[in-house]
């Protein structure tokens, strides 16, 4: 798997940082972009999304959004777009 982000650094950001990097929303951006996503571009089909804060990739059985920025670790989804200033 070619991933661009260190493993080792995504650990210590999930040790550090835990869910308060991850951006309100359904999507893994906001006003800025989740840092536990990433993107498999050795994947041929796809740039398939990766969740380093789930360690899964929108390959794996139940995840097939990642690839499109949708959020499936369900960390602050209750955000809602009528929030949106």
């Amino acid at each position: 798997m070619a991933l661009s982000k260190n493993k080792l650094k995504m650990e210590l950001l999930k040790n550090e940082c835990g869910t308060g990097v991850i951006p309100d929303g359904i999507y893994c951006y906001d006003d800025r972009v989740c840092p536990y996503l990433d993107y498999d571009d050795s994947r041929e089909d796809q740039d398939n999304g990766y969740c380093w804060y789930m360690n899964k990739g929108d390959w794996d059985i139940g995840l097939g959004l990642l690839w499109d920025s949708c959020k499936e670790c369900g960390v602050k989804t209750d955000w809602k777009e009528d929030d949106e200033k």
